[in-house]
C-alpha cells in the first residue's frame, strides 16, 4: 500500500489540461478556396464513422476563469453567424467523403449554445438532418447554462432528437460561484436539472470545478453530494486552471482572490473521485465519471476510436481524411471568409503516419488505458524510456499488452498523456523543453 505522502507526491510542476487533439495544426493556409476541399471528393472506407462539432460562441456574461473562444451575444451577430455556419456546413456536406460517411455523434459546444432561441436551435438540428447521413444510434449533445435553458426549449430539443444535455454548473455554492461570475445561481441549477430529469433525457452531464478560490474541502464534498443526490448521469471534474488571458488571472495577480496549492488540488480530486465511486460511478477518463452505461459516445469515439471529426464554426478544430485544421477564432474573420466563399481555416496540417502511434497513446490514455497488442513491438521500441520512467514512479501498469493508469497515475493522467508526444511535435510547443526537464527531476 502506498503511504499517503507518496500518493500525493508532487511529480510535475502542475497538472496539465487534457490532450484534446493530436497533433494540433500549425501551418498557415495557402489556399482557402473551395477547390481546396477536393481532397474530400473521394469515397471513404465502408461504414466510415464521423463526428460533427458545431461551435456556438455566444455568452451573456463571461465566467472569470473561462479561456475558450467566445463573444458577447448580439442578435445581429447571431443572425450573421448562423448564416455563415450553415453555409460552411453545406460546403463540407456536399463532398463525397462526408456525404458517404455516417455521423455517429453531434456536439453543440461553446460559448453557450443554450443561448440560441428554440427556433435557431431547431433550424440547426433540421439542417444537420437534411445534409448528413446520420447513425440510427446518433448521440446529440447540447451544452448550456441553467440560466438560458427553459422547459419549452428543452422539450423542443428532446422532440428533435437531442439525447444528451451538458450543463456548466461548476459549483452549487453561490458564495464560491459569485467571484467566478457564473450566469446562474444554485437554485436555478437545481431547478433546470429537475426539469431535464422530468423530460427523461437519456443522459445529463454536468461540469464541477475544484480548487476554486474560497472552496474548502467540506464545500467540495457538498458539491459532490449534491450531484449524487440529483442522480446526475455523467459528471466531469475539472481542476481550476488560472489562464493568463482571463479575468480570474488578474484577480489572483492582484491578490483579490487566492488559489490553494497543488497538493490541495490533488487531494480534492482524489476525494471527489473516491466519493463518486463509492456512490456507484465509474471513472471513465482523467476527468469523467458516469453511472453504469452512461458513456459520452462522442468522447469515446474521438479519443479512443479516433473517428474523423468535422468541426464547424469560429475557432473549431477538425481532423478529416488525415488532415487537421482549425478555423479562425475571430468573429469578423470567420464571417467575412465564409461570406466571400473562402474557407475560414486559420491553420492546417497533414497527419503523417508516424504520428499515429503517438496519437493512440496521448489521446487514448485520457480514457485510462490503451490496448497496444496490434503494435506491441513498435510501442515497446519507441516508448521504452517513457514506460520505464512511468513504471518507476508507479504511474502505469503494463499487462496483457495493455498500458493502464494506476490510481496514483489517474491523479497525473493528463501529464502522462503528454509524455507520449513525438519529439517533432514537442519542438512546436513553446516552453516544452523546460517543462520536460522539471518533470524528469
Amino acid at each position: 500500500m502506498i503511504a499517503q505522502a507518496d500518493f500525493f507526491e508532487v511529480l510535475y510542476p502542475r497538472r496539465e489540461i487534457g490532450v484534446s487533439h493530436y497533433p494540433m495544426p500549425s501551418l498557415p493556409v495557402a489556399d482557402k478556396s473551395l477547390k481546396s476541399l477536393d481532397f474530400l471528393n473521394q469515397r471513404p472506407k465502408p461504414n466510415n464513422g464521423m463526428l460533427l462539432y458545431l461551435h456556438i460562441p455566444f455568452c451573456e456574461t463571461f465566467c472569470s476563469f473561462c479561456p475558450y473562444n467566445k463573444i458577447k451575444i448580439d442578435l445581429a451577430k447571431v443572425k450573421k453567424y448562423l448564416l455563415s455556419l450553415t453555409k460552411e456546413l453545406t460546403w463540407y456536406s456536399q463532398t463525397q467523403y462526408v456525404a458517404q460517411s455516417t455521423i455517429d455523434a453531434v456536439y453543440f459546444g461553446g460559448g453557450t449554445p443554450s443561448l440560441l432561441t428554440s427556433n435557431e436551435l431547431r433550424d440547426l438540428l433540421q439542417t444537420i438532418k437534411a445534409h448528413f447521413r446520420l447513425s440510427a444510434a446518433l448521440e446529440i449533445t447540447v451544452e448550456g447554462n441553467a440560466s438560458s435553458f427553459n422547459e419549452e426549449k428543452l422539450t423542443m430539443l428532446k422532440n428533435e432528437g437531442v439525447n444528451r444535455i451538458s450543463l456548466g454548473i461548476q459549483t452549487f455554492n453561490d458564495r464560491i460561484g459569485i467571484p467566478l461570475n457564473l450566469p446562474h445561481s444554485s437554485a436555478q441549477a437545481i431547478e433546470i436539472i429537475q426539469k431535464i430529469k422530468k423530460l427523461h433525457f437519456p443522459n445529463l452531464s454536468i461540469d464541477l470545478m475544484y480548487n476554486l478560490p474560497g472552496q474548502s474541502m467540506d464545500a467540495w464534498k457538498k458539491d459532490i453530494e449534491q450531484a449524487v443526490f440529483l442522480n446526475i448521469d455523467h459528471i466531469t471534474l475539472f481542476h481550476l486552471v488560472v489562464v493568463p488571458t482571463t479575468a480570474l488571472f488578474r484577480k489572483v495577480q492582484n491578490r483579490e482572490l487566492f488559489v490553494q496549492d497543488l497538493h490541495n488540488e490533488l487531494m480534492m480530486f482524489h476525494e471527489g473521485a473516491r466519493n463518486l465511486i463509492l456512490n456507484g460511478y465509474q471513472q471513465q477518463s482523467t476527468y469523467d465519471f458516469g453511472l453504469p452505461g452512461k458513456f459520452h459516445i462522442y468522447a469515446v469515439k474521438h479519443f479512443v476510436e479516433k473517428y474523423d471529426l468535422l468541426g464547424l464554426g469560429m475557432g473549431s478544430f477538425g481532423e478529416i481524411n488525415r488532415k487537421t485544421y482549425i478555423n479562425s477564432g475571430n468573429f469578423a474573420e470567420y464571417v467575412d471568409s465564409v461570406e466571400n466563399n473562402q474557407l475560414p481555416i486559420h491553420l492546417q496540417n497533414e497527419v503523417v503516419a508516424d504520428e499515429d502511434i503517438h496519437a493512440q497513446f496521448s489521446m487514448g490514455l485520457r480514457f485510462l488505458e490503451v490496448d497496444f497488442s496490434g503494435f506491441k513491438e513498435e510501442a515497446s521500441r519507441r516508448f521504452f524510456k517513457v514506460f520505464q520512467r512511468l513504471l518507476k514512479k508507479d504511474l502505469i501498469v503494463i499487462s496483457n499488452e495493455k498500458i493502464a493508469l494506476t490510481q496514483k497515475g489517474k491523479l497525473w493522467g493528463n501529464n502522462i498523456c503528454k509524455e507520449f508526444y513525438s519529439d517533432e511535435y514537442k519542438l512546436s510547443i513553446p516552453g516544452w523543453q523546460r517543462m520536460e526537464e522539471l518533470a524528469k527531476k
